[in-house]
């Protein structure tokens, strides 16, 4: 008996700034054809204060000599305080309740259905692309961060839109990317979600902005990460 995979469905979110209002942001999600709109206001205050501290704490890890019995040494390990996980479900709470203000009970809905989701936010401002969109947390029934279900992915689609704080900084992003298919899940096409990230960061790559390391497939085992992590 042949098994044809489950492809997840895709939920559409744009959020488009209001020009005539600073702040203030449309936000539409598209299911199944169907589309639901909210205006939302952005608090970014508190937004930039939950990720400096998050960025503060992941750029200042405790470091512990652990032993490695299948190498007979010791490796350094780094470790990350119990409050940078309390600190990104808060950011992930806020993000959700801001950003979902007008559209929570239809986005609950549609996590109800048992299927698999892909969500792809469309974004065409460059203020909406510091957003950290990947740790936003959804409460019951899910309560949990959206990036790290099973169920679902999430994507980021940026139109050609020039940043209104440009970086100061010159260092090149490095960006590790890790597809798999765990045999206890449902399957994911994984060459398409990986083609989608090329095109997305094609011209970033092509101007040596961004570095990208790839594992997938067998590659995609906890010795190579750890050690990609350490060359990272």
């Amino acid at each position: 008996e042949s098994f044809a995979p489950t492809y997840p469905k895709d939920i559409l979110i744009d959020i488009q700034p209001n020009v005539s209002e600073n702040d203030r942001y449309t936000v539409s999600m598209t299911v199944d054809s169907e589309i639901h709109s909210s205006e939302i206001t952005l608090n970014w205050e508190e937004i930039n204060r939950l990720t400096e501290h998050i960025r503060e704490a992941v750029q200042n890890p405790v470091v512990s000599e652990r032993p490695v019995a299948s190498e007979g040494s010791t490796r350094a390990i780094a470790f990350h305080p119990e409050s940078l996980d309390q600190t990104l479900k808060e950011l992930g709470t806020l993000l959700f309740d801001l950003i979902f203000e007008g559209l929570r009970d239809h986005l609950l809905s549609v996590f109800s259905s048992g299927d698999n989701y892909r969500i792809i936010w469309k974004i065409r401002d460059s203020d909406v692309t510091r957003l950290p969109l990947e740790t936003i947390y959804v409460p019951a029934p899910l309560r949990k961060h959206l990036a790290l279900s099973h169920r679902y992915s999430v994507v980021r689609k940026i139109a050609d839109i020039l940043p209104s704080h440009p970086n100061s900084s010159h260092s090149q992003i490095r960006i590790l990317a890790i597809f798999s298919n765990p045999t206890d899940t449902p399957k994911i096409n994984l060459d398409k979600e990986l083609d989608i990230l090329l095109r997305s960061l094609k011209t970033s790559m092509s101007n040596h902005q961004i570095k990208l390391e790839v594992l997938q497939g067998t590659q995609a085992n906890p010795e190579n990460i750890s050690d990609l992590l350490e060359q990272f």
